[in-house]
């Protein structure tokens, strides 16, 4: 096989978009796959929140939210919130777009469904209320002006409609969730939205603060939500199906190496996409005949690096000047207490420390940098 005539197939810059990629996360794909079949439209709502830090792969589990919910025949409405989204009429507005765009790409002839522009021409004022009947909420907005309530009692009218109108569960996912948490009233809404009409799966997805963000704000909303977190791979079998579902998608087999996984697994904290990154760069260097194979070498490290300083006074951040004027010990000390962050205490890390070998610092030591 012509290595260098292939595509490199591993994309750090992007969540997952194809499920033949997808890695891990075996355990939250079954507590999804179980809220999703227990939707129905004459059950109550069904609800998750998906958090975690950023780049630990909650977007890519979200697109796998989507591929279940649509082989379960749902349809799947896709929200991907920015800055000003916060607000719940801007936030309600462009779920109910949203979810027209969705119901109208059903396409079928039993549907009577208004496209999404003669919606939004009627919430602008531009168009009368009857071109978009039976709906209740576009008109609804337009009286209330860009001043007034939110319509609930019309938006729950017309998702009601929605659901029996399709005859099954309608899955309404929104990225970037925690820009809606710090309002109390789009989560109050939410809260009554899914209390108050069955039929719906609402998976929100947001960066770790989003659970404390939804207590603070309106602590009775989290009972009703599944709560999931995102964090790096743990497994070794995650990490490598990471690097080798890549290298199988263009016909690459046998191809990883088990202390390459176990180096990665060390070098990224599990971090899905840091291992992509770690593994581009093997694959390019494989390409350009720098290398015979996936390997992790000094230089695909020093090629990291320099990926990550270009154009960038990385090394004048506070932070990175603290690590190297450290000293050894210290720089053994901080790894050693880094490598256990919420997984065990500093007793426990030290006990793990010097059951895998004799240690290069004392307990003295170790304590002085915790």
């Amino acid at each position: 096989m012509n290595i260098s005539a292939l595509c490199n197939p591993y994309d750090y810059r992007n969540p997952v978009r194809d499920a033949a990629f997808f890695a891990g996360r075996g355990e939250e794909v079954a507590v999804i796959k179980y809220e999703l079949d227990q939707a129905a439209v004459d059950r109550p709502s069904v609800c998750v929140v998906v958090h975690g830090p950023r780049a630990a792969g909650k977007t890519s589990l979200l697109n796998a939210t989507e591929w279940m919910a649509k082989k379960n025949g749902f349809v799947t409405v896709r929200v991907e919130l920015i800055e000003g989204d916060g607000e719940p009429a801007v936030f309600f507005r462009k779920v109910y777009e949203e979810l027209v765009s969705a119901i109208t790409a059903e396409g079928t002839d039993e549907m009577s469904v208004p496209g999404p522009a003669a919606v939004r021409r009627v919430m602008a004022g531009a168009a009368e209320a009857a071109s978009v009947a039976p709906l209740e909420f576009p008109e609804a907005v337009a009286l209330a002006g860009s001043e007034g309530r939110l319509p609930e009692a019309a938006l729950r009218a017309d998702l009601a409609y929605f659901v029996g109108l399709l005859g099954h569960p309608i899955v309404l996912l929104v990225d970037e969730a925690q820009l809606i948490a710090n309002d109390a009233r789009a989560l109050s809404v939410l809260r009554f939205l899914t209390s108050r009409v069955d039929g719906l799966v609402l998976v929100l997805a947001g960066t770790s603060g989003l659970i404390d963000r939804i207590t603070d704000v309106h602590s009775p909303i989290l009972r009703q939500f599944k709560e999931i977190e995102v964090r790096g791979f743990i497994e070794w079998e995650d990490v490598y199906a990471c690097m080798v579902r890549p290298l199988v998608s263009v016909g690459i087999h046998g191809s990883a190496s088990a202390n390459v996984v176990s180096a990665l697994r060390q070098l990224t904290d599990g971090n899905p996409y840091e291992i992509q990154l770690y593994c581009h760069e093997m694959f390019a260097r494989w390409q350009r005949g720098a290398a015979e194979g996936m390997k992790l070498t000094a230089e695909v490290l020093e090629g990291i690096r320099s990926r990550m300083e270009s154009g960038r006074d990385v090394l004048e951040r506070p932070l990175i000047r603290a690590v190297r004027a450290m000293e050894r010990h210290d720089l053994i000390a901080f790894n050693v207490l880094s490598s256990a962050l919420g997984h065990a205490t500093a007793d426990e890390t030290w006990f793990a420390y010097n059951m895998v070998g004799s240690p290069e610092i004392t307990r003295a030591q170790y304590d002085r940098c915790r």
